[in-house]
């Protein structure tokens, strides 16, 4: 998984959660980072993204269901964080 931070804002904290729950602090505007997620079991991975900036806003939410069928493993998804929008795409 590749989360970026295009908000222009510093996030207070940031929760992805699927398979595992992964958890963000202090993020700064620019932060590009990279973690491993675990693979799915089954057609589909559920992800959600919600999170807020330390003015105590929150970021826009995500939510969705991707369908893996006929996908191969590993799969990377990207979390983009924008200040209107957050938008999470798989890559592979």
């Amino acid at each position: 998984m590749v989360v970026v931070n295009n908000t222009g804002k510093t996030l207070k904290l940031v929760r992805i959660g699927s398979t595992e729950i992964v958890l963000f602090f202090e993020m700064q505007p620019g932060f590009k980072g990279s973690i491993p997620s675990s693979q799915s079991k089954g057609d589909y991975k559920w992800l959600f993204v919600e999170g807020e900036f330390t003015d105590g806003t929150s970021i826009m939410e995500f939510r969705a269901d991707f369908d893996l069928k006929g996908r191969r493993e590993p799969r990377t998804f990207r979390v983009d964080l924008r200040a209107d929008k957050t938008t999470v795409e798989m890559l592979n």
